[in-house]
């Protein structure tokens, strides 16, 4: 018999929340009953922001820097929220980077740290999608051959 999700710990532990998609995912799943852990990199300022909100929802809120790049050794950072949130049942891998470079352009190195660096479907509502692939690229595959029509490129920078 499987598993209900009312098993699970209701901590997730969303990573790039401070600030954006993995800002509202933290807040999101705070309104939702759920303790959360927050990473950041780059923007303290932010995740403590990010914090106060989840707060604010009467949830307990652990934050952590963590530099996705630095893997494997970042993995500490991901089993010291879990121990300071007593567990963890839902991961959202929302950091992420992003190049402005042509793909013909773009180093082995840059390559390799934008691959590196790894609140969709986490609640009980989501228990019916399960083995789907979700694409999450802001509308430019529905885009398809309707691109062509549209007058430049200016499309793809915005």
């Amino acid at each position: 018999m499987p598993q209900r999700y009312d098993n699970y710990p209701r901590v997730a532990l969303i990573t790039g929340a401070d600030s954006g998609i993995g800002k509202a995912c933290a807040v999101a799943l705070a309104e939702s009953g759920f303790d959360i852990g927050i990473t950041w990199y780059g923007d303290a300022d932010g995740a403590e922001r990010t914090a106060a909100e989840v707060r604010a929802t009467g949830r307990r809120c652990e934050v952590a820097e963590l530099d996705l790049t630095r893997l494997p050794d970042a993995a500490v950072v991901v089993d010291e929220l879990a121990d300071r949130l007593g567990g963890i049942g839902v991961l959202a891998n929302n950091a992420g980077t992003g190049l402005a470079t042509l793909f013909v352009d773009v180093s082995w190195q840059r390559w390799r740290e934008v691959l590196a660096v790894v609140a969709l479907l986490a609640s009980p509502a989501a228990a019916y999608v399960t083995g789907a692939s979700w694409p999450v690229d802001g509308g430019m595959l529905l885009m398809g051959p309707q691109a062509s029509a549209l007058p430049d490129d200016t499309w793809r920078s915005v």
